[in-house]
């Protein structure tokens, strides 16, 4: 009898090992299936997709951004944010209103929260064209359409039995950029006939997006990008407070990127060549802390000199038409420089050696996060380098729990970068990934 029950337990064990390897296995598919649905509808399905052009190079997509928003307001982060919308998201010293905030808030997230498309062209005339197409939720599109009909300064087109609005820009490249409310999406354009062809019937969206295989992107993800010639490919996923960028592709750029640099002054710090991809200068970006005040530098490193000294002109004319009048002008280490006032800050436009720096805050060529010029050509992946020092700026993390504001207008960039536990990570040949984690 007890040889008979021995064959009997161990048969019992192994159907019931079997069971829960399939019910797993069955769970794993049914997951893996959902991710290659996302992946599907980003890719091909999306009505946000559908409305943008067939010739798009880049296609990006902001998807349930209201997903992480909500998951986002127990976080000092949304704090700060909160803030910046009671605040009317301006530049200047403007007394908060809750109220005001809370309007400002849900018309953003109503507008870019459901889901948020954008597509980026080629064009003769100014270098890249974009469309912009999101989902509005429903019953925002009237109180939509009454903010632009009461907007001021802008050009009034009939379409379609409503309205594209045009809003003049100080940007001599774009001086006019397009938005169409439609019953459910709205449109945005920096071209009129692009704007008029998207807010049309539905199409299939860009062309490129169909050679593309099917791949199982994480259920959680918000950000989806794709380009075409180079290839690659990004996504943004995460819940909670942790996030991440991961990005593929094995296109190399033919970059000038300047050599980075250590200062102890220097609280964060970007460079990328992507820009380069469009034929845009490669671009070095740092913040640096004097005082406790922030500090930045922007550095554009063009591929020619003519390039640089036509875009510094145009600049310069921008300025002189719409900043008034500059206060001096001197020449530091090779670069000839302008410096003005605007917002109640002191900027300066430098330009030299085949690059531009744009500075606000204070003019700091020794302790700035990278070299002022441009290496010589060299071919690299898609590059993006950050460094992020916290610890420089932890008292601002402080003024935030303790709801002190005082300096949120001529420092909010510490405001939100404090609110950064960890930022980690780079895109070049051997990463692939950024992470951050939220406090």
């Amino acid at each position: 009898m007890k040889l008979k029950i021995v064959p009997v337990f161990s048969f019992l064990i192994v159907i019931v090992c079997l069971s829960f390897l399939g019910f797993r296995l069955f769970k794993w598919y049914s997951a893996h299936q959902k991710r290659k649905e996302l992946c599907v509808y980003l890719q091909s399905k999306s009505p946000v997709l559908r409305h943008l052009p067939a010739d798009a190079r880049v296609y990006i997509n902001l998807y349930d951004l209201k997903r992480v928003y909500g998951e986002l307001q127990d976080t000092r982060f949304y704090d700060v944010l909160a803030h910046w919308f009671d605040t009317g998201m301006s530049d200047s010293d403007q007394r908060a209103n809750p109220l005001m905030g809370g309007m400002v808030e849900k018309t953003v997230l109503d507008t870019v929260g459901n889901e948020f498309g954008i597509a980026l062209i080629p064009s003769v005339q100014r270098g890249v064209d974009f469309v912009a197409v999101a989902k509005i939720e429903s019953g925002s599109g009237f109180i939509l359409k009454l903010a632009l009909a009461s907007a001021k300064k802008t050009r009034k087109i009939e379409f379609a039995g409503g309205s594209i609005y045009g809003f003049p820009t100080k940007d001599s490249r774009y001086q006019e950029i397009f938005v169409y409310l439609g019953d459910d999406l709205a449109f945005a354009s920096s071209d009129l006939d692009r704007i008029k062809q998207a807010g049309g019937a539905e199409g299939t969206g860009p062309k490129f997006l169909r050679k593309l295989g099917v791949d199982a992107i994480p259920q959680d993800t918000f950000l989806f990008a794709q380009s075409d010639n180079p290839s690659l490919s990004a996504i943004g996923y995460g819940t909670g407070h942790d996030y991440r960028l991961r990005m593929n592709g094995d296109a190399t750029i033919v970059s000038h990127l300047p050599e980075s640099k250590q200062s102890g002054q220097t609280v964060f710090q970007l460079q990328t060549n992507g820009t380069e991809i469009f034929n845009q200068p490669a671009t070095s970006f740092s913040l640096e802390s004097e005082g406790g005040d922030p500090i930045s530098h922007l550095l554009l490193t063009f591929d020619q000199q003519d390039k640089a000294e036509l875009y510094s002109q145009t600049l310069l004319e921008q300025l002189n038409a719409h900043s008034g009048t500059i206060i001096e002008t001197f020449n530091r280490r090779g670069l000839d420089c302008y410096h003005y006032r605007k917002s109640n800050r002191e900027r300066f436009l430098c330009s030299g050696q085949g690059s531009i720096l744009l500075a606000e805050g204070q003019l700091d060529l020794q302790n700035t996060g990278f070299q002022l010029k441009g290496n010589a050509p060299e071919k690299l992946p898609l590059t993006v380098r950050m460094q992020f020092r916290r610890e420089l700026i932890s008292d601002y993390f402080h003024r935030i729990e303790n709801k002190e504001w005082s300096r949120f207008d001529r420092a909010k960039q510490f405001y939100f970068l404090s609110c950064l536990q960890e930022l980690s990570g780079s895109i070049d040949r051997s990463n692939r990934e950024i992470s951050a984690r939220f406090n």
